[in-house]
């Protein structure tokens, strides 16, 4: 008969030194779980993207909160990084 055996394996988010600026951002998820976290540093001025891994993702804005990410936590541990760049005029 098989039984669990401790918790599930949580695996580590890098921030690239800028874990201040989410909101709900915890140092490690569970593989599998849905994560959403916030970054509310946004200058009016800039675009931003967002990448785990090098992997551009996409974010959503939410007024009340900042820039919204979204993702699926892997089964291992990833780096979430975040690029500004001037807006381009239209």
């Amino acid at each position: 008969m098989f039984g669990w055996f401790g918790s599930p394996k949580e695996y580590a988010v890098d921030y690239c030194g800028k874990k201040a600026l989410y909101t709900h951002a915890k140092d490690s998820y569970r593989a599998g779980e849905k994560v959403t976290v916030y970054y509310y540093m946004v200058d009016p001025e800039l675009d931003y993207d967002f990448y785990i891994n090098g992997e551009k993702i996409t974010h959503f804005i939410d007024e009340e909160n900042g820039l919204k990410i979204n993702f699926t936590m892997p089964k291992y541990d990833i780096k979430l990084q975040v690029r500004g760049h001037k807006k381009e005029n239209l």
